[in-house]
């Protein structure tokens, strides 16, 4: 009788990290990794907290934890989740969240061809930018929602009006000029989006640009969404400093997914 068991056995891949960061001027230091931490290929759980945390006057938090789990018996399903979740943030006095959530779990079924994903729980709650304010943002919605695997995102890059509704959550490239989305039937490595162009939002809420720039303080951006096709990595805020604090701040990442055993 055939041996099932390594056919059936899945390589997880998850990770998740609070808060990172790298100052450059006016001297020179790294920000410590907050609540790091990285899922074994077997699987399993972890999970850690830190609680107020603040580095000089920069960046502060009250509390912030992140989660890792990966699980599945012999015949599947494998499930492998990553979250990243902060309390209370505040950067520099101009950025302040009073909780956001970076959450990405993914499926595999034995027998399948890629993982299905979903970031539904990723969420900012009273989230200011400068003079931007929103109360709820979720990230768990829209056109992406619906494109859960890489199969169906290649499709949907394919399809006029899909591929239109994608276009516009297209990943600004660094100096802010769009970036071209692939064709479906020549797909790269690796397609980014930004979450918060597709977020839903409370009824009085403003719209939500994907990059924000602010006089004296740089350029921030709300959730870099960077789609494998086994993995799916999510960063809620970044942050390009760019006043006379000057280096890079990222909160609430995490990344999911995984392969299974090489034939």
């Amino acid at each position: 009788m055939e041996d099932k068991t390594i056919r059936s056995t899945y390589l997880h891949d998850a990770s998740a990290v609070a808060a990172s960061g790298q100052i450059v001027s006016p001297f020179e230091d790294l920000i410590p990794t907050q609540a790091a931490l990285a899922l074994p290929v077997s699987g399993g759980y972890g999970s850690t907290r830190v609680e107020g945390f603040r580095y000089k006057e920069i960046l502060s938090f009250g509390s912030a934890y992140t989660e890792v789990a990966g699980v599945g018996g012999k015949d599947g399903p494998f499930e492998t989740l990553a979250v990243a979740a902060i309390e209370k943030l505040n950067i520099l006095d101009v950025i302040t969240c009073e909780r956001m959530v970076c959450r990405i779990a993914s499926a595999f079924s034995v027998g399948g061809k890629e993982p299905s994903f979903t970031t539904m729980g990723s969420r900012f709650e009273r989230l200011r930018v400068g003079s931007y304010f929103w109360d709820e943002l979720d990230m768990g919605v829209g056109v992406l929602a619906d494109c859960p695997t890489w199969s169906k995102l290649q499709s949907a890059l394919g399809n006029g009006g899909t591929r239109d509704q994608l276009k516009r959550l297209g990943m600004p490239a660094p100096n802010g000029d769009p970036v071209p989305l692939p064709e479906g039937d020549r797909m790269p490595n690796v397609v980014g989006f930004s979450l918060c162009s597709a977020a839903g939002k409370s009824s009085n809420a403003m719209e939500v640009p994907a990059r924000i720039h602010l006089t004296q303080l740089g350029t921030v951006h709300l959730g870099q969404f960077f789609v494998h096709q086994y993995t799916r990595h999510l960063v809620m805020l970044k942050i390009d400093l760019g006043c006379p604090v000057k280096g890079g701040i990222q909160t609430a990442g995490g990344k999911s997914g995984g392969d299974p055993y090489p034939p």
